[in-house]
Order: C-alpha cells, then structure tokens, then sequence
C-alpha cells in the first residue's frame, strides 16, 4: 500500500518578518513535496512585513499549506510551540525558514519514517551549502535507546530545530515551561523526556544545509554568546543528574564549538558589532572552555574597530589569501 504521507509528517515553519527567506523557502521545499500532498504549517509571530502576502500567494499554488498568525510576537520559543501543535499528522518536522533540504536524502528520511515507529528521528547537516562537511561526521547512523549516550553524542547538534523530528503526541507544552528562560527550550524539554521515552534514531546522511554558507545561523547573530554559552550551561544543570552524567553534559555545552566559537567567528562577530570589549569581559573566564584561540588574542580583536578587519579582508581578497580557517 502506497504510503500516505499526507498523514505521516507535517512540514511546521515558525517565521517572524523574513518574507524574502520564506519565500526562498517555499520556492524550495513546495516542489519537492507537492506531490506527495505533506502539509505545510507557517506560524507567524506577528511580522510587520509582507510575509502575509507571501503565504498567500503560495497557498493559491500549493493548497496544503496552513497559515496562523498571532495576534502578537510571543517569542521564538512560544511560536516554536505553537507550530508544532497546529499539526495533526503522526511526525512534526519543525524547519527554520533559513535551512535547505537536501532532496534524496529528504526521501530517504520520509521513508524511515514510514518504515519504523521511533519516537524521534535526529537528522544530520551542515553549516554550510549542500555538499559541505557535516557537522557530525564521526557518528554513523544507529539506533539510540539510552538517553544519556544521545545527549553525550548529539545533544549539541539538537539544539539546530531542523535537525529533529518529533512523534506528535510527545511534544509536552509543560515540559517546555521549565527552560523557557532560555532560547533553547525545546532542547531541554526534549531531553527531559527522553528520560523515559527514547526510541530515537540518528540518520546520519546530510538532510539539512543552509542557503548561504553562514558563518553563524541568523537567528542566533545577536545573541550567540548568551545562547551557546549562558542558555547550553543552564539546561545541562537542570537536566536530572540520576539520568544524564557530567561528561554527557560536558559534551552538550561544548559539541557546538567549532561551530560557533573559532577565531573566525569572533571576528566576524566583530565585523557585525556583536562582540566587542563588554562581551569579552563579561565571557572571557568562559572561554577556555568553549574555545582553543588565545585570550589575549581575542581581547585584541574586541577592541580593533571592524574598519580594520574590513580593510585586512579586502587585502587579503586582492592577493588571494586567507586570513583564517
């Protein structure tokens, strides 16, 4: 019997004011799905821009999408939510506007769905466009039963909200509660689930990849240091000791650190004036632990103004070299 995905999985989008990525999106993802009729859900937090229009206009194209707007920005994390709940088929995929799927492993996905009864799926991806090195490449795919192997070994790569599918019963509101204080509650109410519910798999193929090569996801450029230093510490210490050791939790606070918190990244973070003196002082004890580049050289590079590191690339493009790795 064919295979109804249409009842299977739903494609959950929380979007908030970046019509011109969700319409990139959409023109994307509405091709690869069309004809096997997978609802697209879009939360919208209230954008000010044309997003409504957007949605609009792609609903005369593919009939399967619904559309909710709050009457009010709740949050990324209550949005989140929020899309999630508005699906009604077995799995809930939630996607960022911002990431891609890679097509023949998006169809090798649908089919282990359709082919097993876990409770999660964790996918793997890159950074990068699509071809380029994995974030996990050491890990190959396996099925997971113990709750602490899987925060030890991909807690960090679960905190990307593309990279895990969800049974759709599982998705606890009260269990998101707690970590709400954060930017990554979903992570932490996953894990406290997982506690007793983890029949998960990881399929370590890449699925998801980004349009634009970021250096940093973009709804993180702001707030990269309070999410990936302040929020990871404070669900690794809330998450039940008798369940999750402290090497397993060592792993999820620093898994992201490459990706994140290498020497190119804080000067990119400068050149976009997300990091500069405040910043280092407020995070310089923290970074032994989230990165191998030397203090002094990153206390240098929070006081060069970016006009500077403007000026080193542009000379560094003419003579063709590279700056960093």
């Amino acid at each position: 019997m064919a295979t109804k995905y249409y009842e299977l999985i739903s494609i959950c989008i929380p979007t908030y004011s970046r019509s011109k990525i969700l319409d990139d999106f959409l023109s994307d993802i509405v091709p690869m799905i069309k004809d096997k009729k997978i609802p697209i859900i879009i939360s919208d937090n209230c954008s000010t821009d044309s997003t409504k229009s957007v949605v609009e206009s792609w609903m005369k194209t593919y009939g399967n999408i619904s559309y909710h707007i709050n009457d009010s920005n709740l949050g990324a994390e209550k949005n989140f939510i929020i899309a999630q709940k508005l699906a009604k088929t077995k799995y809930v995929w939630l996607i960022g506007d911002d990431d891609r799927l890679v097509r023949t492993n998006f169809e090798k996905t649908l089919n282990i769905l359709a082919c097993n009864n876990y409770d999660y799926l964790i996918v793997n991806g890159t950074n990068g466009s699509v071809g380029t090195k994995n974030r996990i490449n050491d890990i190959e795919s396996k099925a997971y039963k113990y709750a602490d192997e899987l925060l030890n070994d991909l807690g960090w790569h679960m905190a990307w909200i593309s990279t895990v599918i969800v049974r759709r019963e599982l998705i606890d509101e009260d269990a998101v509660k707690k970590y709400l204080d954060t930017r990554l509650s979903r992570v932490g109410s996953l894990f406290e689930q997982l506690s007793y519910k983890n029949n998960c798999y990881w399929f370590s193929n890449q699925v998801i990849y980004v349009q634009n090569d970021q250096k940093v996801p973009i709804g993180y450029m702001n707030d990269v240091f309070e999410i990936f230093i302040d929020d990871f510490c404070k669900i690794a210490s809330r998450l039940p000791d008798n369940l999750y050791t402290k090497k397993a939790k060592l792993a999820f606070t620093r898994g992201h650190n490459d990706s994140v918190f290498k020497l190119k990244h804080f000067i990119y973070y400068r050149l976009n004036e997300n990091y500069n003196l405040k910043k280092y002082m407020k995070y310089s004890s923290s970074f032994s632990s989230v990165t191998n580049t030397n203090r002094h050289i990153l206390l240098v590079i929070s006081i060069v103004p970016p006009i500077v590191f403007r000026a080193l690339i542009i000379i560094a493009k003419v003579l063709r070299i590279k700056l960093v790795n």
